[in-house]
C-alpha cells in the first residue's frame, strides 16, 4: 500500500470541481507523480472523498464548500475516487 501525499502547492492543471454531485471533469489521465487538486464548489454540500485501493488509498475526510484537497498520485494504474456522503459520485483516475 503506498502512502498519499497530500501537496501544499497548488497543481497546474489537474484541477478537479465537485458541484451538482458530480465530478468535473468526469474522469481524469495523469501522470504517475501528478498532483490533483478537489475543489468542493457545492455552495451547501459537504463532500468526502476517498480511494480505498489495494495498492493506493486516501481519504480527504469533511471537505466543507468552498475548500479544496490536493492528492498526489504516486502509483501507476486505474482508481475510482468516491464521495462517502454521495455515492453516485464516481472519478475514474487513470495514472499511466
Amino acid at each position: 500500500m503506498a502512502a498519499v501525499t497530500v501537496a501544499a502547492h497548488s497543481p497546474r492543471n489537474n484541477l478537479v470541481s465537485q458541484k451538482g454531485r458530480m465530478f468535473h471533469p468526469s474522469s481524469l489521465q495523469i501522470d504517475r507523480g501528478s498532483t490533483v487538486r478537489f475543489v468542493n464548489d457545492d455552495g451547501d454540500l459537504i463532500h468526502h472523498m476517498y480511494v480505498d485501493a489495494q495498492d493506493f488509498k486516501f481519504d480527504s475526510y469533511d471537505q466543507r464548500p468552498g475548500s479544496s484537497f490536493d492528492v498526489t498520485f504516486s502509483v501507476a494504474g486505474s482508481f475510482t475516487v468516491l464521495c462517502a456522503i454521495h455515492p453516485k459520485m464516481r472519478l475514474p483516475v487513470t495514472v499511466r
